[in-house]
């Protein structure tokens, strides 16, 4: 149900002061859940169009801007609404996706930089002990160990400091530039 449907705003100041109010309505309805916002803009509606059928002996745009103050300011009436509208069916799933969003880039970043820590502590002890580093077994069979592996080669030999403590700090700048939680990025 539109105003202009039930009780049409003939004067043209009447019609843009509706006009400005459903506007600035609409701009503050941020997160609201569709359907729930659109029953609140009906029943702002029929609040207004009780408040010009009873008034007549008032112009049409004293009427409204009667009822408009009486229903109070835009934003204000727009916040009431968001604080107490109820979490919306169709937002449940959007805040699960947020969620699991946030929780998998956490994740990640803990993992980035745990793997950042250890090939930085594995490159500082390669500077004291040749032993520490990358070895192949053999075909695709690799490990990363403080001692030496029997029947395997070692990678990278005297490379493998270096080359850890930049992939240490490739890894740890990754972490940092995954985006918060907030949507902010660190860098």
């Amino acid at each position: 149900m539109n105003i202009s449907q039930r009780n049409p705003l003939t004067a043209p100041e009447a019609r843009k002061l509706w006009n400005s109010y459903l506007a600035a309505l609409r701009k503050h309805r941020r997160g609201a859940d569709k359907k729930e916002w659109r029953c609140f803009e009906q029943d702002i509606q029929l609040h207004v169009l009780e408040h010009l059928a009873q008034h007549n002996d008032l112009s049409e745009e004293q009427r409204l801007r009667d009822a408009l103050e009486a229903l109070g300011s835009a934003e204000e009436i727009a916040a009431a609404f968001i604080r107490q509208a109820p979490m919306g069916s169709s937002s449940l799933p959007a805040a699960i996706a947020v969620g699991v969003v946030a929780s998998s880039i956490a994740l990640l970043r803990s993992l980035l930089l745990i793997l950042a820590v250890t090939f930085f502590a594995m490159g500082a002890a390669h500077l004291f002990n040749k032993d520490v580093g990358l070895w192949l077994h053999g075909g695709w069979d690799w490990s990363l160990s403080f001692e030496k592996q029997e029947g395997a080669q070692q990678a990278l030999r005297g490379f493998f400091s270096p080359a850890a403590i930049v992939l240490a700090a490739m890894l740890a700048g990754c972490s940092f530039i995954l985006p918060r939680r907030d949507g902010a990025r660190r860098l």
